[in-house]
């Protein structure tokens, strides 16, 4: 098992742009997505390395991924938000979230290839959650990989 916190805002996998080259069509993944997907992948370095193991942690296996976005707290929620009720950290409620849980899956997986496993398709499990930050406490992404045992 390998856990770590990413200590940035939760991103969504941007829709690719197209560009026209000389080969031809190419897509080119948006800055924002490109840049949260190096943090995510420099905080799974660094998690690596305090555990001993060298990238990719997970050569051939199956894994499971546990990933929890922790997105910003609103500062001024509606009079219905359940940030509203509780300084504590409160599920995100389903439906009009920002970014969609599942672009930011994408993104993780995305920027964890060759670095937790040579390919997302090892990836046989996700779990996966959408919360809004406790008071004081900054946006972040926790990701948890486990390998599956065949």
């Amino acid at each position: 098992m390998l856990s770590f916190v990413v200590e940035h805002r939760p991103i969504g996998k941007g829709r690719p742009r197209f560009v026209k080259t000389r080969q031809g069509m190419r897509a080119v993944t948006p800055k924002p997505t490109r840049d949260f997907e190096e943090v995510v992948a420099d905080a799974a370095l660094v998690a690596l390395k305090a555990a001993g193991l060298k990238a990719p942690a997970t050569p051939n296996g199956p894994v499971s991924i546990s990933l929890r976005a922790v997105h910003r707290r609103p500062s001024r929620p509606d009079a219905d938000h359940p940030c509203r009720q509780t300084d504590e950290r409160v599920r995100a409620p389903g439906g009009g979230g920002r970014p969609d849980l599942d672009n930011v899956i994408k993104a993780v997986l995305d920027a964890l290839n060759g670095v937790l496993w040579r390919d997302d398709a090892q990836v046989v499990q996700i779990m996966a959650e959408g919360w809004f930050a406790a008071r004081g406490e900054d946006a972040c992404v926790e990701v948890e990989m486990v390998e599956v045992r065949r």
